[in-house]
Order: structure tokens, then C-alpha cells, then sequence
């Protein structure tokens, strides 16, 4: 059964190296009144709007410092991609012979797909 993960509220928060920074209020594990010490979370693994998930919390965004920038799905899928190819081409690295051909495979058809969102509008 997986544990439920705390929601706290955070306020002049800010994101800062794939990390939500700000001033939060009745954290469980940092206490109920942290107001004027900004807390650094652990890496953010979801992030919808408002709501932001990490490894052990979710934290909802009150308010914003800086509204991080909105990236439109041709931006995201472009990053996605080029993720999915850099890790790719790490396994092209390693002497396993299927390693490295699957990692070649999977590079070209990221290049391809790098080609195709450039031309299309989404």
C-alpha cells in the first residue's frame, strides 16, 4: 500500500534548478510556522499548474515570487525528446553490443522525431 503524501501550501515560491523554493506553513516534517525561512524541496517529479509533486510532498502554490515560465507542448515534447536521446546515446556508449545498437536505434528515430516536431505547429 503506498504512504499518502502530505499537501502543504507554499507561498513566494519559485522554481530554481528543478526545485520549488518558498515559504511554507504547517510543513510535517519542519513544523507549523516557518514564515520568513524559504525551504528548498527535494526534486520535482510532477508539476500541474498549481500543484507541485515531490518524492514526499505535494505542495500546493499560493502565491508565486516568479511564475515559472509556460512552455508550450511543442517546447515539452522537443525536451522529452531530446532526454530520451541524450540517455541514448549513453547506452551507444557501453561495449554490450545490444546495448549499444539499441541505443544507436533509438537515437536516429529521435533525431527523426526532433525533425517532425520542428515542422509541425502543435
Amino acid at each position: 500500500m503506498e504512504k499518502q503524501k502530505p499537501t502543504v501550501e507554499i507561498f513566494n515560491a519559485i522554481v530554481q534548478n528543478n526545485r520549488l523554493i518558498g515559504t511554507v506553513y504547517d510543513h510535517p516534517k519542519l513544523g507549523q510556522y516557518m514564515a520568513g525561512k524559504y525551504i528548498k524541496t527535494s526534486e520535482i517529479i510532477g508539476f500541474n499548474g498549481l500543484n507541485v509533486e515531490t518524492n514526499n510532498t505535494l505542495y500546493k502554490v499560493i502565491s508565486w515570487s516568479v511564475e515559472p515560465e509556460k512552455k508550450s507542448q511543442k517546447q515539452l515534447l522537443f525536451e522529452a525528446v531530446g532526454t530520451i536521446q541524450n540517455f541514448a546515446n549513453g547506452l551507444a556508449q557501453v561495449e554490450e553490443e545490444d546495448a549499444k545498437m539499441a541505443g544507436l536505434v533509438v537515437n536516429d528515430y529521435c533525431t527523426d522525431l526532433r525533425e517532425i516536431i520542428k515542422e509541425r505547429s502543435l
